[in-house]
Order: C-alpha cells, then sequence, then structure tokens
C-alpha cells in the first residue's frame, strides 16, 4: 500500500478537478491517477475537513482518525435530520425482520411439504 504525501495528494486532486472539467467519470479520474475510487472519496472528504485551517504548525493532519468532519448543517436541523435517519433506519430494521420471519415461515411451510411427499406411497395412475 503506497502512503502519498500531502503534497501528491493535493497534486493529484488539482488534477483530478482539471479531468472532472474535461468531462471525465470518477472511474476514468481514478484510473489515470493510478489510485482507487475509495481512496479519492477519502482524499475529497479529508480536503473538506481541512478547511477549517491548518494545525498549529502550519501543516495539515491528515489521518483519518484525528480530523474534524465539516458539518455544513447548522446545529438544531442537523439534530432534526439524525433524527429523521433514525426514525428512517428503525422502520427499515422493522421491515427487514418482518421479511426474515416472513422467509423463515415459507421456508417452514416448505419443508413441511416435502417431508409430506416423501411419507405419502406414490400414487400410480392407471392406464
Amino acid at each position: 500500500m503506497k502512503r502519498h504525501s500531502d503534497d501528491e495528494i493535493a497534486f493529484k486532486l488539482r488534477q483530478a478537478d482539471d479531468l472532472y472539467a474535461r468531462g471525465q467519470s470518477q472511474v476514468q479520474i481514478c484510473k489515470h491517477l493510478a489510485i482507487s475510487i475509495m481512496t479519492f472519496h477519502r482524499w475529497r472528504k479529508l480536503t473538506r475537513t481541512e478547511k477549517a485551517g491548518p494545525a498549529s504548525d502550519g501543516s495539515f493532519n491528515l489521518d483519518l482518525h484525528n480530523t474534524i468532519l465539516d458539518t455544513t448543517i447548522p446545529a438544531p436541523e442537523h439534530n432534526a435530520f439524525v433524527q429523521e435517519l433514525v426514525e428512517e433506519n428503525n422502520r427499515l430494521k422493522k421491515i427487514v425482520a418482518n421479511l426474515l420471519l416472513e422467509k423463515m415461515k415459507l421456508e417452514e411451510a416448505d419443508e413441511a411439504n416435502i417431508v409430506r411427499l416423501v411419507r405419502e406411497p406414490q400414487r400410480t395412475v392407471p392406464r
């Protein structure tokens, strides 16, 4: 796994902006830069978090675990948005649970039918 310096990352992101302006897709940009799409998105995320300003020594810390998340949504609206997401997540969990129960019932019914068919003697049709 190659580690890129801060300068290399900044240079490649500028290249990516130029390629995007020329109409290339993200896949094409990542192939041209020889990086994965996940790396590209991680770098984009890091540059958004760096807008808060450099560290006290003038450098940017690109460690994902030590970055400050950039929240563009004001706090009250952010809390409402998070609450909506939590409610939707709970609703979707219930839907998945119900579907799994339904699937289990169908599988049990199918097994019961197979067992019943195996135990019953086959009827022969007179010719």
